[in-house]
């Protein structure tokens, strides 16, 4: 799966059919708390790091979709709304394709939720507004992520925080080395997410017989 050049998307949870012509791409988890945001943001300065992981956190929260948020999901808006207790902004999956394999897999092994998907839901005001998710367990030290945010709230950092708040999460995993994401082999909004988050382009790589491009963060040093 792959993000809308224009878009913020980069790879979701699950591989399932991609659509023709589609202009998404990769990247995408649930914050509890406070998670090591440290290890993400640097510990040059303990209070600006401190401050930093306030604003991440007070920006947007990840739920992880367990199987009975998918089944709303699939339902539809007002079934997720009501579900997840909050508003849900129109066009918060538009690869939709990835829903039913996605409910399909947590029913088969609720415990997947762990390193699956999640919903992105805005602190202010509260809304359901992308989703995005881990794309299985560490394989070999390495999680790939992958998210999308609805287009109309696109252009407020949103896509970036919910990176961040994934790659937290996943570095708060003793195995997780590194986390990679893919996107479309073009310059586009999901590469400049993951830039900012601090992803490094690698280079091409195959994926679905498709050409796309590959960006990665290995943890952080200890101190760094």
């Amino acid at each position: 799966m792959q993000p809308h050049g224009d878009a913020s998307l980069a790879t979701l949870p699950l591989s399932v059919p991609k659509r023709k012509g589609s202009k998404s791409g990769h990247a995408a988890i649930a914050l509890p708390g406070f998670v090591r945001c440290e290890r993400v943001l640097g510990r040059g300065d303990a209070r600006s790091s401190r401050q930093s992981c306030e604003k991440l956190t007070s920006v947007i929260r990840l739920v992880r979709a367990e199987l009975h948020l998918m089944e709303a999901a699939l339902a539809g808006d007002d079934a997720l709304a009501k579900a997840l207790g909050h508003d849900v902004v129109a066009g918060w999956a538009t690869f939709t394709e990835a829903l039913p394999p996605t409910r399909d897999a947590l029913a088969a092994n609720p415990s997947g939720s762990a390193w699956g998907a999640r919903f992105f839901v805005a602190r202010d005001p509260p809304e359901l507004v992308g989703w995005g998710g881990f794309k299985g367990p560490p394989k070999d030290g390495v999680v790939e992520v992958g998210f999308e945010i609805a287009e109309a709230r696109r252009g407020r950092g949103l896509a970036t925080a919910a990176t961040r708040a994934m790659l937290a999460e996943a570095f708060a995993d003793e195995r997780v080395t590194a986390v990679i994401a893919h996107t479309l082999p073009e310059r586009n909004a999901s590469n400049r997410v993951l830039e900012k988050a601090g992803f490094r382009f690698e280079g091409e790589a195959q994926e679905d017989d498709e050409v796309v491009w590959r960006f990665s963060l290995t943890r952080p040093a200890s101190g760094a």
